[in-house]
């Protein structure tokens, strides 16, 4: 149904929703040469049983949720059942296979936009997973299990900091009354603020340590400028503290 849904309009609609009734290779767009042989046709019923059948056994929910996924997603695209709509296939199912464990990525990122930006490692791992044996049961899926989780762990870190800065901007603009832009730096300083309620000079060294003093200080004076902090003292140990 997922192929189906995924080839809509895009092949005949007696070849959407079946397994493949003939044999096919993948070969390099660029050179002719065969490069990965998915199993035969004959096959395909018997092994998408077989790993059907693990997928929904107690045995397969061992697995973390993401490993699950990733495998999922690896058999699919060896397999190769469908005359089209493979790739797609397999994402859109991991996907489903994520959802169902509490990971609702596809509000936030598509595995499809991930994989089409960063394809040579993504076609790399398949094919060096897929080239180690003839039998789909031999192979170690390590290479391309780190590459799965990897585009996971990347495309969820650049979400949280988004909702992080939006998170940052909702709380100033309530504070303010207003938009104001505010850079990654003034973000953490406002983060500190925001728990602690002051910052000083050596506090905000601790927030940024791999920035200078003088960068530091260009930063809180633009927040002061903004009219997003004010400071209190005239010393060193001068505090500064989100404006009311």
């Amino acid at each position: 149904e997922i192929q189906r849904l995924v080839v809509d309009r895009l092949v005949p609609g007696q070849e959407a929703g079946k397994y493949r009734e003939s044999q096919v290779v993948l070969k390099n767009s660029i050179t002719g040469e065969v490069g990965f042989r998915p199993p035969t046709f004959l096959e395909i019923p018997f092994l998408m049983d077989d790993f059907f059948r693990w997928l929904n056994s107690d045995f397969g929910r061992r697995e973390h949720p993401i490993l699950r996924a990733g495998i999922t997603h690896y058999v699919l695209a060896a397999v190769h059942p469908f005359g089209e709509g493979n790739g797609r296939t397999a994402r859109s199912l991991a996907t489903l296979v994520l959802f169902k464990e509490g990971y609702d990525i596809k509000r936030f990122f598509a595995l499809e936009e991930y994989f089409d930006k960063h394809s040579d490692d993504y076609f790399g791992s398949l094919m060096e997973v897929s080239n180690q044996s003839f039998r789909l049961e031999d192979r170690d899926l390590t290479p391309w299990l780190a590459t799965f989780t990897r585009a996971l762990a990347t495309e969820l870190t650049r979400i949280k900091e988004k909702v992080r800065e939006l998170s940052m901007d909702i709380k100033v603009k309530q504070k303010m009354g207003r938009q104001i832009s505010l850079s990654e730096r003034q973000m953490k300083i406002m983060e500190y603020l925001n728990s602690n309620g002051a910052i000083t000079m050596a506090e905000a060294r601790r927030v940024l340590p791999m920035v200078s003093e003088d960068t530091i200080l260009r930063e809180v004076r633009d927040l002061m400028k903004k009219r997003v902090v004010v400071k209190k003292g005239s010393t060193k140990a001068a505090k500064y503290v989100i404006k009311k």
